[in-house]
């Protein structure tokens, strides 16, 4: 038997099983095995194996989309299917130019964008095609490349109607895919991000996914499409609906919900800190954000979340957010005023664990100087006084930090 009979074969017992009743992740583990099969044989056999497997699969979701009453379940699970075998169809074209996917690419596009329209109030079925479109971008990005932009808008009007959480995922793994490659794609980025800042910023408060997912994007945003989030470098003012997005992203950095928080927290880190480097074009700018309000911002917000509301788990987190934007000052040359924000502070955060106002200038004193000699030791003492404000210490840990 050669190895596309044997696949065929396996196929077939696919489809059987498909038939039955099944739990979905089983036979969704069984999809990723046999794709990976079928990616093993030369792209054009592979294409008539990847249609014999996928062809029914997006034939019955046309089918549960064209009923009077769609079966929302069946669709939902057929495009799961679908997502777990675009996950493995990242393979080299074959010498002849050819990829396995070509022939299912064509068959996808016009029943994906027939069930957004269909469904597009299903919250289930937007965020499983939502999540099929993130795999098709971020693993046959060459394939979708001229497709991308009408996918994308078709997110963003669903978007603009219901604002499931889930767009975002795909805006998200769009920018990542094409936003430091594709040219064309530069300035359609930036206005759908603003698009998308407008939209989400208002309703921010109603949904702890929804935070947690916008400021995902907005990091990806940062990491992939600078421009779109800050604007030209030679500009001297970052756009207006930034300054929103950073100003929701501190207040949200204490937020109740533990990825919401933390996805918050990482914006402002690495906004701070320009990304290790991968925003000094745009330097002058994040220090005129630093000087103006951003440094006072994050301290309290820093320092509030240590002492007070955010989750044990994100300590760390805001202990290095903490740290960056000292060293961030130091590079704008705001110590003086760093120096007295950190005081400030202190003395707000503090007062009911530390009476004293020399015990937490003292305090005030040991972060301000360990954040420019060890990194490490900051962050610890960091740690310690969220300890001690949370009752999960004794003040007296911190005499150590005092002999540096």
């Amino acid at each position: 038997m050669t190895e596309r009979s044997t696949i065929n074969a396996i196929i077939s017992i696919w489809q059987e099983v498909a038939q039955s009743v099944i739990v979905i992740e089983d036979l969704l583990l069984m999809t990723e095995a046999v794709v990976r099969l079928i990616v093993l044989l030369p792209a054009s056999e592979g294409r008539e194996s990847l249609s014999c497997l996928l062809g029914p699969v997006i034939a019955s979701i046309h089918q549960g989309i064209s009923a009077e009453h769609p079966e929302e379940i069946i669709v939902s699970n057929h495009l799961r299917i679908l997502t777990t075998a675009v996950r493995f169809l990242d393979v080299p074209r074959d010498p002849d130019g050819n990829h396995i996917s070509e022939e299912f690419i064509g068959v996808l596009f016009p029943v994906m964008h027939q069930t957004l329209l269909k469904l597009q109030g299903s919250e289930e079925i937007a965020t499983r095609l939502f999540d099929l479109m993130s795999k098709l971008f971020l693993n046959l990005k060459e394939m979708i490349s001229s497709q991308t932009q009408p996918l994308l808008q078709a997110v963003a009007v669903n978007f603009q109607s219901y604002r499931f959480a889930g767009a975002l995922n795909a805006f998200s793994a769009a920018v990542e895919a094409f936003g430091s490659s594709n040219e064309q794609l530069q300035l359609y980025f930036s206005e759908l991000f603003q698009f998308v800042g407008k939209e989400a910023l208002p309703f921010l408060h109603l949904s702890h996914e929804l935070v947690a997912c916008f400021f995902e994007m907005a990091f990806r945003f940062m990491l992939f499409a600078p421009s779109a989030l800050l604007g030209s470098p030679e500009d001297s003012v970052v756009p207006q609906v930034t300054e929103m997005v950073i100003r929701a992203a501190l207040v949200n950095m204490n937020s109740s919900d533990r990825d919401a928080a933390k996805n918050a927290i990482v914006f402002v880190t690495q906004l701070v800190s320009r990304c290790d480097t991968l925003l000094d074009s745009y330097k002058s700018k994040i220090n005129m954000l630093v000087a103006s309000y951003l440094g006072l911002e994050v301290i309290k917000s820093s320092l509030t979340g240590l002492t007070k509301t955010v989750h044990p788990h994100l300590r760390p987190n805001l202990a290095a957010c903490f740290c960056a934007i000292i060293l961030s000052c130091n590079e704008n040359n705001l110590n003086q005023a760093c120096f007295n924000w950190i005081e400030l502070t202190t003395n707000d955060c503090l007062r009911e664990h530390f009476s004293t106002a020399e015990s937490r200038k003292q305090i005030a004193d040991c972060l301000y100087s360990l954040a420019h000699s060890s990194t490490a030791r900051f962050k610890a003492m960091a740690l310690d006084i969220a300890k001690i404000c949370n009752m999960e210490a004794t003040p007296d840990v911190l005499v150590s930090y005092y002999f540096i």
